[in-house]
């Protein structure tokens, strides 16, 4: 079964398109942070503050990285990184994920996976200059990218063509679903971030809204300009994301996973989706797959959910023994 199982991926990997719209996070096991001034403590403060930062990227808080099982990698992250430079007034270190990893599994810490939601960013701008729809490509939007990439999480802009730079004056709320499902459609987005921005002398004010998700998620902006808004945005909503997709390896119920109508593109979907959980291919007839795993069933259904895996009624197989450990059965299809 593994050598089926590795000549299989071998062939997804070389002739399949992805056709879904979870994307993993460039750079995540890199962290760049400022440094205040020179001399070896503020190198090492530095350097702490970058492990913190990873810490909230790979689990959604930043807490976590105090966690008693996890003092040893705070009080010396250098044994974490395969490199780092200190320029002028910024550290740039990469961390190995192998060993990263392994620490957090040690700690039976909750880990997100590498592929997360794509965020439309609907970033609306009001100044001096009047309402303006940030698009693709503007300097503005690139910054605002950045901040999102800096907490972990992907994010992409519309072109903020006339059409909609109008509908940005009508704004969105719940009632318009199928009119940002289109938009998500048209930009590969897993879920609409609608940001208000106010911009006056002493900073920005706001609010912001996710639609798409299945929690409703909103909040108030603030800040003394607009990256700094963006960044509190950012590390609040990667913290309520998390609790919806990151998995402490191990922890659930005993899941066999099935999987129906698959495809080449749904294969690798499906080996993405389930790797976080360690799950095993046990099974592979036609176009039906079936997974081994340990996990919480609300945070597996969102993991399928992502990667456009619906789920069915439970399936019932009648050539399980009665005398078996009772295993929970969920099937999706694609």
């Amino acid at each position: 079964m593994k050598q089926l199982q590795a000549t299989l991926l071998g062939g997804i990997i070389l002739l399949a398109t992805q056709a879904v719209w979870a994307a993993p996070v460039s750079g995540l096991y890199q962290v760049r942070e400022p440094l205040a001034q020179a001399g070896d403590d503020a190198r090492a403060e530095a350097f702490s503050r970058a492990f913190v930062t990873l810490m909230q990227r790979l689990t959604g808080s930043a807490d976590n990285a105090h966690n008693r099982a996890l003092a040893a990698q705070l009080a010396s992250p250098q044994d974490l990184a395969l490199g780092y430079t200190y320029q002028e007034d910024e550290l740039q270190v990469s961390f190995d994920p192998a060993s990263v990893m392994q620490a957090l599994r040690d700690a039976q810490v909750p880990v997100w996976g590498n592929d997360r939601p794509v965020l439309l960013l609907w970033w609306v701008q009001e100044g001096l200059q009047g309402r303006q729809l940030l698009g693709d490509g503007q300097n503005r939007s690139l910054n605002l990218q950045q901040a999102a990439l800096h907490r972990g999480l992907p994010a992409r802009f519309p072109l903020a063509d006339l059409s909609e730079q109008v509908r940005a004056d009508q704004g969105w709320d719940s009632t318009d679903e199928q009119q940002w499902q289109e938009l998500l459609q048209r930009y590969g987005g897993d879920a609409l971030l609608v940001v208000n921005a106010q911009e006056a002398a002493e900073g920005i004010s706001g609010n912001w809204q996710l639609l798409g998700s299945s929690h409703k998620l909103s909040g108030k902006l603030s800040g003394d300009n607009a990256v700094a808004a963006a960044d509190a945005l950012f590390r609040q909503l990667a913290a309520d994301m998390a609790q919806e997709y990151a998995v402490v390896p191990g922890q659930g119920d005993h899941i066999r996973v099935r999987l129906q109508g698959l495809d080449l593109d749904g294969m690798l979907a499906a080996e993405k989706a389930l790797q976080v959980f360690d799950g095993k291919l046990v099974s592979l007839q036609g176009n039906q797959a079936i997974w081994q795993l340990t996990a919480l069933p609300e945070q597996l259904r969102s993991q399928l959910a992502l990667y456009q895996f619906r789920e069915l009624p439970q399936y019932q197989d009648d050539e399980q023994d009665e005398a078996s450990p009772a295993v929970t059965e969920l099937v999706f299809v694609r």
